[in-house]
């Protein structure tokens, strides 16, 4: 379940991105998606910015404009994308 919801964040993502690729090993920056969560249970999704100096880097689908990557938050089609990867 985990790895067909990556595979779709990451179709989500390259439909944003269009040609555009990261390269975390040139001077370009993206956006990921992370989560945490709160004293709820609940899972809080936010984006975090990814760049050549970035250690938190692991691979992550990394979205080219910062909205994009919010929007597919704030989206509730995608929750459940969302809720299959990051959910423990």
């Amino acid at each position: 379940i985990k790895l067909v919801a990556l595979a779709n964040l990451m179709d989500i993502a390259r439909y944003f991105n269009g040609d555009w690729n990261f390269n975390s090993k040139k001077d370009n920056h993206g956006f990921a998606i992370t989560s945490y969560y709160k004293t709820t249970g609940y899972p809080h999704y936010n984006v975090i910015a990814i760049d050549s100096t970035s250690d938190i880097y692991y691979g992550s689908p990394v979205f080219k404009n910062e909205a994009d990557a919010q929007y597919v938050i704030d989206n509730p089609n995608f929750r459940d994308i969302l809720d299959n990867i990051f959910k423990v």
